[in-house]
């Protein structure tokens, strides 16, 4: 994926999710300011960036990277809070 097509999907993300830009960074822990600079300027996010963007979304990284055709991958709660307590290992 390119820097484009990343931003372009968070944006159809947010979209579908009927998120705005200042609710996505309240939601993934990252400064509406670093948000909204990537977004305008098409500037591909760091992994760690990344992956605090797909918690705000509810999806995991591999969902973010699946096209409409992949199979959706759905996870239960504890297989969430699993990937989620994962990711936030140092």
């Amino acid at each position: 994926m390119t820097d484009k097509e990343i931003t372009k999907r968070i944006t159809e993300l947010m979209s579908q999710k009927g998120l705005n830009a200042n609710k996505l960074a309240q939601l993934s822990d990252i400064a509406p300011s670093t948000l909204n600079s990537m977004l305008d300027r098409g500037n591909t996010p760091t992994l760690p960036t990344l992956v605090k963007i797909c918690n705000g979304l509810g999806i995991t990284i591999t969902q973010f990277f699946m096209s409409d055709t992949d199979q959706q991958v759905t996870l239960t709660k504890d297989q969430k809070f699993l990937i989620e307590t994962f990711n936030g290992l140092t």
